[in-house]
């Protein structure tokens, strides 16, 4: 039997979901300090109250594929994927930031300037450095965390293989801002 889903319900579970994967991420960072926490924690609020066009898109292309429509417990284990593809999106932005040296995005902070607002009382160029830095392995956390979903997810051990499998094909090409320029 599937389930009915309304674009609400679909928005403010994924929402759900990707708060809580944060809060987990904020829970594990205790350990190693509250500056830790506090990133994680900047964000989780830079990367949340979007729109969420790619994990929607992700399961309204699912439910087209699957004729017979999804099931609850197949719409929970979507919701975990298009998570997962919201957070590679938002590992891809911090690392656009930083390549572009970008500190706004829609007219307002992104987490670079968020973070060099904070320590503004310290020396600028150390600042946005740390933030920038920050900012990179803050992707680089999230990068890892989304793998490690698409290999834990619920499904079948062929599914996930398919998964990781998408998600390293584009990484095995240079991307053009590392394919050195020719003058």
């Amino acid at each position: 039997m599937s389930g009915t889903v309304t674009v609400e319900d679909l928005g403010t579970r994924i929402e759900e979901v990707l708060r809580d994967r944060f809060a987990e991420r904020a829970t594990a960072a205790e350990r190693y300090g509250a500056e830790f926490v506090a990133l994680w924690q900047t964000a989780a609020e830079h990367a949340t109250g979007g729109k969420l066009l790619r994990p929607r898109l992700f399961i309204d292309l699912l439910r087209a594929l699957t004729p017979a429509g999804l099931t609850e417990v197949e719409t929970h284990r979507a919701i975990g994927i298009a998570v997962d593809v919201e957070l590679l999106h938002f590992a891809f932005l911090l690392h656009d930031d930083v390549i572009d040296g970008d500190l706004f995005r829609r007219r307002r902070p992104n987490l670079i300037g968020a973070l060099a607002q904070r320590h503004a009382t310290d020396p600028a160029e150390s600042v946005l450095h740390w933030a920038r830095s920050s900012a990179i392995l803050l992707g680089d956390l999230l990068l890892a965390s989304a793998t490690l979903g698409f290999a834990r997810a619920e499904a079948s051990p062929d599914t996930r293989r398919r998964l990781l499998a998408c998600w390293s094909r584009p990484s095995s090409r240079p991307s053009p801002a590392s394919t050195p320029m020719s003058l």
